[in-house]
């Protein structure tokens, strides 16, 4: 056994086909995961070419993949990661493998931990799913097999756990029916039709402004969210992306300014079939019919600047108001667990946890 640095384009194909075939008739995962490893593992945004980026296979004697992962090093991070890990069954020799060459690069680089989970930055996708494996994984979410978190037990020294939420929309509207909004704040969709870029711009500032204290987040650079969401681009409307706008007063002069921002959209995975292949038109034909035909609505990120709670919860409101009678269900990102204020706020409104996932770090 032994590991294979991927450097030409047909091992990163190799490397791509592995996982397809991992996952062929897999009734949790949805191809639509791919998006972000393809991504990184052939560097396709600013964000990849800035970050060292490594995809490595392990492969037996007979050449045959036995599990892949990418070695990442973000420089705003001081961990060397192991993201997008992906393996056979039984691959424990190839996870240690895995363990002893990322521990000989980190070294290399002066790291004194290795991280498990996080796949450059929390917007391409973190945590290994420990729990909530009976449903179909939904759009933007990180699905992976179930015996993954068992490779990496003998291996770290702590772990961070991270959840998402999950309710019934009317329940939600009714939580938050008595609540009273703030009178100099309105909530404004964006407007793609007259500037995308802007508004996009707009919502990788606000990012920065809000998540910035974020466990393992980085700032995001410029068209950091403008290229990462281009492939989804032709599928949003305005109403997808909300900016909470704040009235102030400055000495007698009126002043407004965005102050949070929601970003959602239907699940465009339960258009899909789960542990299926489709091709790039495929999936547009049958990701768009989700606005009409899902059940479901994820939000993919929400942040309030100064993390007002009253802003989220008035951008939370908004978006039920929008959205009660014509979806089921509304399903959260991930909140870590160590995030006290924003895990209370979620847990009021939607409950107990609907997926939970790991983080895990590795002593060099």
């Amino acid at each position: 056994m032994r590991t294979v640095w991927v450097r030409s384009k047909t091992n990163k194909i190799k490397y791509l086909q592995f996982v397809n075939k991992l996952y062929k008739g897999d009734s949790g995962y949805v191809c639509t995961q791919r998006f972000s490893s393809e991504a990184l593992v052939f560097g396709r945004t600013d964000f990849a070419k800035n970050c060292f980026i490594a995809p490595v296979l392990v492969v037996d004697d007979n050449k045959n993949i036995i599990a892949v992962s990418i070695f990442i090093h973000n420089p705003k991070l001081p961990f060397l990661q192991i993201g997008l890990f992906e393996a056979k069954e039984n691959a424990e020799k190839a996870v240690e493998l895995l363990i002893n060459e990322a521990k000989k690069m980190a070294k290399e680089k002066k790291l004194e931990k290795i991280i498990v989970g996080l796949n450059g930055h929390l917007s391409y996708g973190v945590g290994i799913l420990e729990e909530g494996f009976d449903k179909q994984m939904s759009f933007d979410s990180i699905y992976n097999k179930p015996y993954y978190k068992d490779y990496f037990l003998p291996y770290i020294s702590n772990k961070e756990r991270l959840c998402t939420y999950r309710a019934k929309v009317d329940e939600i509207a009714n939580k938050l029916n008595n609540f009273t909004s703030n009178e100099n704040i309105w909530i404004r969709e964006a407007d793609f039709k007259k500037d995308y870029d802007f508004e996009m711009e707009l919502f990788r500032i606000l990012s920065n402004q809000s998540l910035g204290n974020t466990y393992l987040y980085t700032e995001a650079d410029y068209f950091h969210f403008e290229q990462q969401i281009k492939g989804l681009a032709p599928l949003l409307k305005d109403e997808n992306l909300m900016f909470a706008m704040e009235l102030r007063n400055l000495d007698g002069v009126p002043d407004i300014q965005e102050k949070g921002f929601l970003f959602w959209y239907p699940d465009y995975n339960s258009m899909l079939k789960p542990g299926r292949n489709y091709n790039i038109l495929q999936l547009f034909l049958k990701m768009r019919k989700a606005y009409k035909k899902a059940d479901t609505v994820k939000i993919n990120a929400i942040g309030a600047v100064g993390g007002n709670p009253f802003i989220t919860a008035q951008l939370i409101k908004v978006l039920g108001e929008k959205i009660v009678g014509k979806y089921t269900y509304i399903e959260t990102t991930f909140i870590w667990d160590n995030n006290l204020k924003s895990k209370t706020l979620v847990q009021n409104l939607f409950g107990e946890p609907f997926r939970k996932y790991g983080v895990y770090f590795i002593e060099v």
